[in-house]
């Protein structure tokens, strides 16, 4: 994810926990706002970023100018809502016209999960794939016609694995070469999208 974001940028971070991860892009250069729900997180994360605003992404207005961002990140957010399409919408107003959104969602279809539903399993964890948190789930289908829904167009895509990381490297590599293909929605673990908002001629 981190390779997709040049230095320089506006970013708003949805969902930006104690701001561990815009303390990284601020490294690079970047100006960090982070939209939180967790007070006490938000607290933490006011210390890192440039403004910390705390709020529920379904329910409140958003307090930002519209085309006021290069880059809005919903990192493992989607997956807690009850309307994720509803969300990027939103957040779409908030991008500049050259915008970009990345998000990154676990993946249902996982392997793992169907070996438990073979067996008859679906138990809900503390965290993970099944994380008791998780409202809407998706596969790369539903997250590809989720993008679509909401008006965006994928600029690149990545899938990241549960293998040791020497696996991990080779898999990955491969995987960016058949990643419209089964390879991904059978062992990705979580999908990573680089979106683009779609022009009025773009279907």
């Amino acid at each position: 994810m981190l390779s997709w974001i040049d230095s320089g940028k506006t970013i708003l971070d949805i969902g930006c926990a104690d701001g561990a991860f815009g303390a990284e892009l601020k490294k690079k250069g970047n100006t960090v706002y982070g939209f939180e729900i967790s007070k006490s997180s938000a607290e933490k994360a006011s210390h890192i970023l440039d403004g910390v605003v705390v709020g529920n992404i379904e329910k409140d207005t958003l307090p930002y100018k519209e085309k006021n961002f290069d880059i809005i990140i919903c990192a493992d957010v989607l997956e807690h809502l009850y309307d994720p399409t509803s969300i990027l919408i939103k957040l779409k107003k908030h991008l500049k016209d050259e915008g970009k959104i990345i998000i990154s969602i676990p993946n249902i279809a996982h392997s793992s999960i169907r070996r438990a539903l073979l067996f008859g399993r679906f138990e809900y964890t503390d965290i993970g794939l099944l994380d008791n948190s998780h409202i809407r789930f998706f596969t790369l289908n539903t997250a590809k016609k989720m993008i679509k829904e909401a008006g965006f167009k994928i600029q690149d895509f990545d899938a990241t694995t549960d293998f040791n990381k020497a696996i991990n490297y080779y898999l990955n590599a491969l995987l960016k070469q058949l990643r419209w293909s089964v390879f991904p929605g059978l062992y990705g673990y979580q999908f990573l999208f680089l979106l683009n908002k779609k022009t009025t001629n773009e279907s």
